[in-house]
């Protein structure tokens, strides 16, 4: 997956704040013995009593976290690309294989667990500290979307639309990313956004599609979001805006989404949108046009040799 994906253990906003604490008292164990075996250069930790005592929450306490701290030691000390990558991955695996404990623990066990099996998903994936299993990595991905991590649940959906490790289904896959969506993972409202509108193209039923309302919605989380896909998301919130598809039409939505992707992509989807800017400024309401801004965009894209830039400059403004 493209974007938010490169780091096994990126942690969602909810899962940070909940965890803050646990961090301050567990991550002291290993902090200073950390710090002191890279001063040495150390390529090797074991021994280190704070380490073995986090090692003893992740073993015989049962806590997942632990093992998911431990993980990501190694990887924090690791001097070359690939080191320790295998210790990584096996405290990751004991992550994931954890059974939640009841009571207080419930909870934090449980996102444990979702985010642990995520990263071991990425691991079987890229064949990162092992051989690469599409099967079981797409496994993986779906217990950790069953622990309710929405960013599992978005590999889910990419491994049933692109059949990755599993058959083939684009029904499942936007059920799965619909969910996903649900948490606002922008990636997933992205992918359902797209599976949504093509689908409705294919069928040539796209003004009727009852499904666009949900599409539009999902278009706003992804646009309004930080992420690699963020300008391709603002291209489809535009079109909504624009064309009235799951609501009313809504120029001025409409211009601020068009207006982020025409800054920021040089692509035909970048030229699109600001051919559909200068449209607003010229024929949107009142308050929004703006002839000058408009001559700029048009005969830029025009310059860009995009055909519809120069046929609206030849048809006069």
């Amino acid at each position: 997956m493209s974007g938010s994906y490169k780091n096994p253990f990126i942690l969602n906003v909810h899962f940070k704040a909940f965890l803050f604490l646990f961090f301050v008292a567990v991550f002291g164990l290993i902090a200073s013995e950390t710090a002191q075996a890279q001063q040495r250069g150390s390529k090797e930790i074991v021994g280190a009593t704070k380490l073995k005592n986090v090692m003893g929450h992740c073993d015989i306490g049962n806590a997942p976290l632990a093992c998911i701290m431990i993980a990501d030691h190694y990887g924090a000390i690791a001097k070359s690309k690939g080191q320790y990558d295998d210790r990584r991955r096996d405290y990751t695996n004991r992550a994931c294989s954890k059974t939640p404990r009841s009571g207080d623990k419930l909870a934090m066990d449980r996102m444990s667990i979702g985010l642990a099996c995520r990263a071991l998903g990425e691991f079987l994936r890229n064949g990162i500290g092992g051989p690469k299993n599409m099967v079981t990595s797409t496994k993986m991905f779906q217990r950790s979307c069953d622990f309710e991590d929405m960013n599992g649940c978005a590999y889910v959906g990419e491994s049933y639309q692109m059949g990755r490790g599993v058959a083939k289904d684009e029904k499942k896959a936007l059920a799965v990313y619909k969910k996903s969506c649900r948490d606002a993972v922008p990636i997933s409202c992205y992918k359902s956004v797209r599976m949504i509108f093509w689908d409705a193209i294919k069928g040539q039923n796209a003004p009727h599609n009852q499904q666009f309302a949900l599409a539009r919605r999902q278009s706003d989380i992804a646009c309004n979001k930080k992420w690699s896909g963020q300008i391709s998301s603002c291209w489809y919130r535009g079109f909504f805006m624009m064309n009235a598809l799951g609501g009313p039409a809504n120029p001025a939505a409409a211009l601020k989404a068009y207006q982020f992707t025409c800054a920021n992509s040089q692509k035909e989807n970048g030229r699109n949108a600001c051919y559909n800017v200068a449209k607003i400024r010229l024929d949107g309401p009142q308050n929004l046009r703006d002839k000058a801004k408009a001559r700029t965009l048009l005969t830029a894209g025009c310059t860009a040799d995009y055909k519809p830039s120069c046929d609206r400059l030849k048809k006069g403004l």
